[in-house]
């Protein structure tokens, strides 16, 4: 067995570039096929591009579970393919769908524990230190359910310990990633309706959402890729060895 490995920051965006720059019209496909229900979400205006008269809650829970599976897909795939695995559009979308329920109970077990802090402490602050406290720990939830076939509870388990030791570096690369990406995508949404201002008034809503939904498709490949090319590290880190042996539940 290979010796561990130094988890370092650098190396992990490094890597996330080449891969997320070497399979972009893949990752970019499924993602923009992840971001197409956002059209159905209400802006703060209640203006949607398509309206199909569902609640509010009901179209953002549809717009959250596309993206969820989405990257689920793109995480799995770019995971294999670091692996040196031909893994199709079809086998990710499968194991993604295959996948799909374990990654609702990581989602609402999230929800639940920021909940019950919330109605705990009366302080959305409070919540906001503590899911930054929570986040190095549950970050690799995701990819270890994909690439392991693990259940939200083990998954859990299994990020904890791949993360130890590793939580501030985590912490400040998905920060920095998530900072980088706001106000990238913030600069553009300016930027697109201060150049709309002169256009007709009723297509600044759907080309500003175009815009935004864009960006969001972009964001999701590249944290989804930031995440298989972070569990990648976390294993050779922890355990000496490339993440060629995971264990093979889909086959």
């Amino acid at each position: 067995m290979k010796q561990p490995t130094d988890f370092r920051i650098g190396s992990v965006l490094k890597r996330t570039r080449l891969v997320f720059a070497r399979n972009f019209l893949n990752l970019a496909g499924i993602a923009g096929i992840a971001v197409v229900p956002g059209f159905i979400v209400p802006a703060r205006d209640g203006y949607a591009p398509v309206n199909l008269g569902l609640p509010t809650g009901a179209a953002i829970s549809v717009y959250v579970a596309s993206i969820l599976l989405g990257q689920s897909v793109m995480c799995f795939i770019a995971f294999q393919r670091m692996r040196g695995r031909p893994i199709s559009l079809s086998d990710g979308v499968k194991v993604g769908l295959h996948r799909s329920l374990p990654l609702v109970g990581i989602t609402v077990f999230i929800l639940v524990i920021l909940g019950i802090l919330q109605s705990l402490s009366g302080s959305y602050l409070t919540v906001a230190i503590a899911g930054v406290i929570l986040l190095p720990l549950w970050l690799m939830a995701m990819p270890v359910c994909v690439n392991e076939g693990l259940g939200p509870l083990r998954s859990f388990g299994r990020s904890r310990a791949l993360t130890k030791g590793h939580r501030w570096k985590m912490l400040v690369l998905v920060l920095l990633a998530m900072a980088t990406g706001l106000g990238l995508l913030a600069a553009m949404r300016f930027l697109v309706r201060a150049i709309l201002s002169f256009g007709p008034p009723e297509i600044v809503g759907p080309v500003a959402r175009i815009d935004a939904l864009t960006w969001t498709a972009l964001l999701t490949a590249f944290f989804a890729v930031l995440l298989a090319v972070s569990y990648h590290r976390l294993r050779a880190a922890e355990e000496g060895t490339e993440a060629d042996r995971v264990v093979e539940v889909f086959e």
